[in-house]
């Protein structure tokens, strides 16, 4: 029976751990919610919706998608900015030394995920024309 518990509390343990780093929705709340918000307004980055939508426009298939997520996340830079009044808006994103495992498995789940803009936001809360 001890053993049975012992291995109980360690399956508790190790298993959200485990999930943080495989499960895309958990890394994005915990690595990029807060700047990336679902709803406006936005006040330190452009909101996930918009960003999502942003590259999709630009990159339209997954595997361009999550390249260009986790290229941009690895190094981001002005001069290649698909949104640069979110840019002017608030300014360069920083680079922050994610994974590139890690930024993979959010691009993916970014690219697979339903961001819609919340009804009743108007435009300029987007922050990238």
């Amino acid at each position: 029976m001890k053993k049975y518990l012992a291995s109980l509390a360690i399956a508790v343990v190790v298993t959200p751990s485990f999930a943080s780093e495989t499960d895309g929705e958990v890394l994005y709340q915990q690595l990029c919610s807060a700047c990336h918000v679902a709803a406006p307004p936005a006040t330190v980055a452009p909101p996930v919706f918009a960003m999502v939508d942003h590259v999709k426009k630009e990159f339209p298939d997954q595997e361009g998608f999550v390249n260009r997520i986790v290229s941009w996340v690895d190094n981001p830079q002005a001069n290649q900015a698909l949104m640069v009044g979110a840019i002017d808006k608030f300014g360069l994103m920083p680079k922050l030394g994610y994974s590139s495992d890690q930024v993979e498995i959010i691009a993916e789940y970014l690219y697979e995920g339903e961001f819609t803009k919340p009804s009743g936001h108007g435009s300029g809360e987007q922050g990238n024309h």
